[in-house]
């Protein structure tokens, strides 16, 4: 059990036409452009680079029963 965090920021390419969630894009001054809402997942028709931020993201492990 615990929480997982990130190091540093992963930046990755989405293509056009892919759904996500649970992520958010940021544009050059660290301005939140996409994904604010992480509890829906989004369609994007334009392909591009996205950052998945540090600071913001983090996986909460559970034990299982």
């Amino acid at each position: 059990t615990g929480r997982l965090a990130l190091a540093s920021n992963i930046t990755y390419d989405i293509e056009a036409g892919e759904e996500v969630a649970g992520w958010r894009a940021i544009d050059g001054s660290s301005n939140p452009i996409f994904g604010e809402d992480f509890a829906n997942a989004e369609n994007y028709t334009n392909a591009g680079k996205f950052v998945l931020e540090a600071t913001d993201t983090y996986f909460d492990i559970a034990e299982q029963s």
